[in-house]
């Protein structure tokens, strides 16, 4: 709806009103409508086609960012990621040449509260690692590897002497440095060094046998060369792959639907009424993003190589050493990389 001058004395009540009450997910403007921010009739959401999936995207002209409208509701339920330096056609689902293999985590809250500042929220889950990829991906542009401080040098020098004195691993073969600009726990770049990152270190629900399985399983990417191949993206054949519709296991599903109650910062046994149905909502749309692949490495050894080296260190780290969160996250990747190996 287009907002005229006339309309600042009732614009001054409205902002009052929704500055005050907007979020609570009991709230509905029956004065106005279009003054709820996910609802895509306002004038700053311009439809701008459809994903591979056929749900709606529209891009919000106040911030530049495109969300998509999951369940058809008329009101957007996430952000839809893609990579920025991406050519994007509207209507036809596809972007091309992203960083990483798929649609990255997202924030499932995408439009800011009133008074909040913007922060940006970590992608990835424990346990997860990346391989070394091509000139576009992410891990290599970001800034070059650095050495540790005093504190973390300790850290990796007592991990290291496990390692050497219980697993008969070599610790002289290796070049282990860190980085403060990637996402997930640890890393292996295409030159063999192997990157650990600020979560390695800062993670609270990482334990020692944890980090040492981390280690052990980036050196069994070392030893076997998995960090030689250069990794690109390419489309499934048959659309966007939605492993959410694929008998996701129980506890795969609980673990990820938990991740996700986390990161809102809610407990949902605490909950009831509206607000507890407004973040089921919330949490099996974000759910379903994180579970739909629009892309896959090529070559596909790049599953093949994930999966046998998580079994690998299973069978050196055995689900009884590690932390119950570690084990869940390592069960979720050989599930889901699993599966996607049967689509290539």
């Amino acid at each position: 709806m287009s907002r005229g001058e006339g309309d600042w004395t009732d614009d001054f009540w409205d902002d009052w009103w929704d500055d005050t009450f907007g979020d609570a997910p009991w709230y509905d403007d029956n004065y106005n409508d279009s003054d709820n921010p996910l609802d895509t009739s306002n004038d700053n959401f311009t439809f701008v086609g459809t994903d591979g999936w056929g749900d709606p995207i529209y891009c919000n002209s106040d911030d530049g960012t495109y969300y998509i409208d999951i369940d058809g509701d008329g009101f957007v339920d996430s952000a839809y990621v893609y990579d920025e330096g991406d050519s994007y056609e509207p209507g036809t689902g596809e972007e091309g040449n992203p960083e990483d293999d798929i649609m990255t985590p997202i924030d499932p809250d995408p439009l800011p509260d009133p008074g909040d500042t913007s922060t940006d929220s970590d992608e990835g889950g424990s346990g997860e690692v990346e391989q070394g990829g091509d000139g576009n991906n992410q891990q290599s542009q970001s800034p070059p590897p650095v050495p540790f401080n005093e504190a973390e040098q300790k850290k990796v020098n007592s991990l290291l002497s496990i390692l050497e004195k219980n697993h008969g691993i070599n610790p002289s073969k290796y070049t282990i440095m860190k980085s403060n600009n990637c996402n997930v726990i640890a890393k292996i770049e295409k030159s063999g060094i192997i990157v650990l990152c600020n979560e390695f270190f800062n993670k609270p629900e990482l334990s020692d046998i944890d980090r040492l399985a981390t280690i052990w399983h980036e050196m069994y990417h070392f030893d076997h060369k998995h960090y030689v191949t250069e990794y690109k993206s390419a489309l499934f054949k048959s659309g966007p792959l939605e492993l959410w519709r694929m008998g996701v296991p129980p506890e795969i599903k609980d673990f990820i639907e938990k991740q996700i109650e986390s990161e809102l910062g809610i407990n949902l046994e605490e909950l009831d009424g509206d607000m507890k149905s407004h973040y089921l909502n919330q949490i099996e749309a974000t759910y379903r993003i994180w579970l739909t692949y629009s892309y896959y490495n090529t070559p596909p050894s790049f599953y093949e190589n994930e999966i046998n080296t998580h079994e690998a260190e299973k069978a050196e780290f055995p689900d009884s050493e590690v932390s119950d969160s570690y084990r869940k996250e390592r069960d979720r990747l050989i599930w889901e990389y699993t599966e996607i190996q049967k689509e290539i």
